[in-house]
């Protein structure tokens, strides 16, 4: 699974990529362990920082209730104040799903 963001998680004191985002449920790729012997671990919004979350270039699908949107990859050549603009839009997008209880995945 393509990550669609990175984030940082205070309690590990680390940035680590976001697999998808399930309401308030975050799956998120942490170090592997005895306990989580793939490393994916599941936190709710409140265990990570959402001011540090920086979204990748991936197309993303978004679910709820049925319904389905799509968003397309950031293009490789936004750099600059191109990227920032599509990073804020994509981080906005991110955020407001999680909020109103979207599933969203990389395609």
């Amino acid at each position: 699974m393509t990550p669609i963001a990175d984030i940082q998680v205070p309690a590990w004191g680390s940035r680590v990529p976001v697999l998808a985002i399930d309401g308030d449920t975050w799956t998120v790729q942490g170090p592997e362990t005895r306990a989580y012997p793939s490393g994916r671990r599941k936190l709710k919004a409140d265990a990570i920082n959402l001011l540090s979350l920086c979204p990748t270039r991936v197309a993303l699908i978004a679910t709820h209730a049925g319904e389905t949107r799509g968003s397309p990859p950031i293009p490789e050549d936004a750099v600059g104040e191109d990227w920032y603009e599509a990073r804020q839009k994509r981080r906005a997008q991110l955020l407001w799903c999680s909020g109103n209880g979207w599933s969203v995945r990389s395609v």
